[in-house]
């Protein structure tokens, strides 16, 4: 089925976690979210402010889980790429209708991805908050935030049971850009730690996953010109 928009180029959809026919995508340097409610067979347009569009478009967007199918359903935050933190995140939780700024983080261009650990505290990573660089929590869902680890550039931030990660990089085929990674074991408040960088790692993760082994957990990433890379914990 063909989403809306005079072209078909979107970021990778997000799935609600209580319902996998529900998906939400961002368009590729356009100002537009779609969603669809059956799995793909139809899509809508949602709603964004006049204050969220940017010039060239390009966002993402992703379900907050509440804890509650109804309100998780309606609950998005969407971050705008790099303006210097002219146009920042927002926060919806009636599906659209009606958006709120929370904060003036951004995603460096070509990637961002969110985490939201057991206890439900949702974290981002970006750059031109005006709390800083890095990565940020918040445990109302993501109506408020405060800045935790390193004040330093980030696009992505995900997780384990015990740990919270963040790395760099942007959409950039010819750059070679030191990843920062760092990590803090949950809940991700304090004890922060910068890691090595990998040798050979060009530049870091656009996006990361987690799966169990059955003994450890395992961290695979996909990296801008540099492949993919996996990390046992």
């Amino acid at each position: 089925t063909v989403a809306p928009g005079r072209d078909q180029g979107f970021y990778p959809a997000n799935v609600n976690p209580h319902n996998p026919d529900h998906l939400l995508m961002t368009a590729h340097q356009r100002n537009l979210i779609v969603e669809t409610r059956d799995g793909g067979r139809t899509w809508t347009q949602v709603p964004i402010a006049p204050e969220m569009e940017k010039a060239g478009g390009t966002a993402f967007v992703f379900f907050v889980n509440t804890g509650d199918g109804a309100t998780t359903g309606q609950t998005f935050l969407w971050t705008s790429a790099g303006t210097g933190g002219n146009i920042g995140t927002w926060r919806t939780q009636n599906g659209g209708r009606s958006w709120t700024r929370v904060d003036g983080n951004e995603h460096p261009h070509g990637q961002m991805q969110i985490y939201q650990d057991a206890s439900g505290a949702v974290f981002m990573a970006g750059q031109y908050s005006g709390l800083g660089h890095g990565v940020l929590r918040s445990t109302d869902f993501g109506q408020t935030w405060k800045h935790v680890g390193f004040t330093i550039e980030q696009a992505i931030v995900f997780g384990t049971p015990n740990r919270i990660y963040a790395s760099f990089a942007w959409a950039c085929a010819d750059c070679d850009l030191d990843p920062n990674i760092q990590s803090a074991p949950v809940p991700g408040v304090s004890a922060w730690e910068r890691m090595p960088r990998p040798t050979g790692m060009a530049i870091g993760a656009a996006q990361a996953a987690v799966v169990f082994d059955g003994t450890n957990y395992v961290i695979v990433t996909a990296n801008w010109k540099a492949g993919l890379w996996r990390y046992v914990e």
